[in-house]
């Protein structure tokens, strides 16, 4: 069992890797500096959730390729206000991967819930508080703090869950607000992003009316956080 175990998830890389690897739906590419990240990002957790996740990603760092000398100036680096504390660490340290933060017992509680007032803070206006998807009456907006690509953008954010994953080692994980709701709210924001067709560039108007409607409540307030 642990065997064919074994080789499933090593069939699931693979196909990840293809999938990230191969072109998109218009011919673009992977962008070059996307290169070295793929396979240690493919391999730092196992599942369906993690393989979705990584390639809507990759389908929106493709549609920032063309911004990439934009990209590069501070104003388009994701914000670290509220930003884990182990990922601005393993940052300041030189990015190596061979030292990625260990996520256990007794650091995910101050970690998700740092995550999760990281998230609001980059969220537009209009959802900032609530992470509600309902978006009647919400009017022009944009994902102007999200919609940003390289290794100082979105990447940093997918690696923030990739980290609070493989903590938990397929362990249940208690608390209101657990990855895998953290990880859903991503993929449904990568959705939007990603129909949009936006490009990042000064001339960009509001952006389109997105996927889907729905709603949700917001996760709690650090000082108002769930213990259990």
């Amino acid at each position: 069992m642990l065997g064919s175990d074994t080789h499933n998830n090593a069939i699931t890389t693979e196909l990840a890797v293809s999938v990230a690897l191969s072109a998109g739906p218009d011919g673009d590419t992977v962008p070059g500096w996307m290169d070295e990240l793929l396979l240690p990002l493919t391999t730092l957790c196992e599942g369906p959730l993690w393989t979705s996740l990584l390639v809507k990603w990759v389908d929106l760092e493709r549609q920032l390729a063309e911004s990439l000398p934009v990209m590069q100036s501070k104003a388009y680096m994701l914000s670290a206000t509220n930003r884990p504390a182990p990922i601005g660490i393993w940052i300041h340290d030189g990015r190596h991967w061979a030292d990625l933060p260990i996520i256990g017992p007794g650091v995910i509680e101050d970690y998700s819930t740092s995550w999760w007032l990281w998230w609001k803070s980059l969220q537009p206006t209009w959802r900032a508080e609530t992470l509600s998807r309902d978006f009647r009456g919400v009017g022009d907006y944009d994902w102007d703090e999200l919609r940003k690509g390289t290794q100082n953008g979105f990447f940093v954010l997918i690696l923030s869950l990739g980290l609070w994953l493989r903590g938990l080692q397929n362990k249940e994980e208690k608390g209101r607000w657990p990855c895998g709701d953290a990880i859903s709210e991503v993929e449904w924001v990568l959705d939007q992003m990603i129909a949009s067709g936006q490009l990042l560039s000064t001339s960009l108007g509001p952006a389109k009316r997105p996927l889907d409607d729905g709603s949700r409540g917001a996760p709690p307030s650090k000082r108002g956080r769930n213990k259990g």
